[in-house]
């Protein structure tokens, strides 16, 4: 019917049921890539990064094994956006969309969204530098008010090192207008942009931003808490959360000072037994009992400070008291140093950090409210 073979016809089909080790190995790389970027790269990115790495492919075979594996890019679709010209007549759109800047510092960008966590909404705004498109600093607060913008601003202008001739673009939100934001601008010498009033397009880099930060980074479901939203990352929001439960107490000279630790324990309760015994006579003189006996325990509670500052500052050199994981008190000794050079001992708290911190490895990225790029 179709001139061809009995032969042709089985092997086509045997192809079908068993895919070649060359096709399995590409799927599993493109499944291994498609994972890294959190589900957001398409088949566009993966062909490049595979195309990095030296693999001959192209993009429409990536497309039929991501549509083999059910990959979908989570990147959303278009949006229509509706055109706005009004402008706000003190502050205008002077950066007027010239979003290339061939120098650091001078054109800043600022804007505000939501994110979900801890069973609220969480305000995070953030300060970009339009020359490298780089986040500078951002700030974090459970109210969308002009402390937040403000707070972003000047770690900005702490950490760029107080640059001169900026100028600031954002949208008309009612934050970047307010008299707190605005003195703050006058202060450090900044002038204000301010985009038209409901075009996005004028403040396009900033949402781009966003876009990328809630679909590819952030939870569906969003954050378990704020500090999970400030890190980017679960496993150590969980670290973080367990170290504020710890307390380290070492030995001080003063009272007043080991009062301040001892106060933040908990009280326990002591429980003490007592034995309890009585007798009584008996009121009938012909009876057979002469008198009645009783004995018991009795146990009775009382609190008690987990520690007394006077074990604090009774501590011998080398030895804490530590309450881990929020209720366990222990006793710690550490190792004294000794007074011979040991080059396996790090000279200061510095150099300790740096040997900690070259040993650490750990692919998830992790977002930070400031960078020390410049560019």
């Amino acid at each position: 019917m179709f001139e061809i073979t009995r032969s042709t016809y089985y092997a086509h089909r045997l192809r079908r049921r068993s895919p070649g080790v060359e096709r399995i190995r590409l799927r599993s790389r493109v499944n291994e890539l498609f994972t890294q970027n959190r589900s957001a790269a398409g088949s566009r990115s993966i062909v490049s990064m595979m195309q990095e790495d030296g693999e001959q492919i192209g993009r429409f075979k990536v497309r039929g094994l991501m549509r083999e594996l059910g990959l979908i890019s989570k990147q959303p679709g278009s949006h229509a956006y509706k055109k706005a010209t009004v402008e706000r007549p003190d502050i205008p759109n002077t950066l007027n969309r010239e979003f290339d800047v061939p120098e650091p510092n001078k054109v800043w960008c600022g804007d505000i969204t939501y994110i979900w966590a801890q069973g609220k909404w969480h305000y995070l705004a953030v300060v970009m530098d339009l020359c490298a498109r780089r986040i500078v600093c951002w700030a974090l607060s459970g109210n969308p008010d002009a402390d937040l913008v403000t707070k972003a601003l000047d770690m900005a202008y702490e950490q760029r090192g107080k640059p001169q001739g900026l100028l600031f673009h954002s949208d008309q939100g009612s934050q970047y207008g307010s008299r707190h934001f605005r003195q703050r601008l006058w202060r450090y010498r900044i002038s204000q942009s301010m985009s038209r009033r409901g075009n996005c397009y004028d403040n396009s880099p900033m949402e781009r931003v966003f876009r990328s930060l809630k679909t590819e980074w952030i939870p569906s479901v969003g954050y378990l808490s704020d500090i999970e939203a400030r890190l980017g990352n679960r496993a150590k929001a969980a670290q973080v959360v367990g170290n504020f439960n710890n307390l380290i107490m070492m030995r001080v000279r003063e009272t007043a000072t080991a009062e301040l630790l001892t106060k933040q324990l908990p009280k326990v309760d002591i429980a003490s037994i007592s034995p309890m015994s009585s007798a009584t006579d008996s009121s009938d003189p012909h009876g057979r009992t002469a008198f009645t006996s009783s004995s018991m325990d009795r146990i009775t509670t009382t609190s008690v400070p987990l520690l007394e500052p006077a074990h604090i500052v009774a501590l011998p050199k080398g030895q804490a008291f530590a309450l881990l994981e929020g209720g366990t008190l222990w006793k710690l000794r550490m190792p004294l140093p000794i007074h011979e050079a040991d080059a396996d001992m790090p000279t200061d708290l510095r150099t300790l950090a740096e040997q900690m911190r070259s040993q650490y490895s750990n692919d998830t990225p992790t977002w930070h409210g400031e960078t020390d790029d410049h560019g």
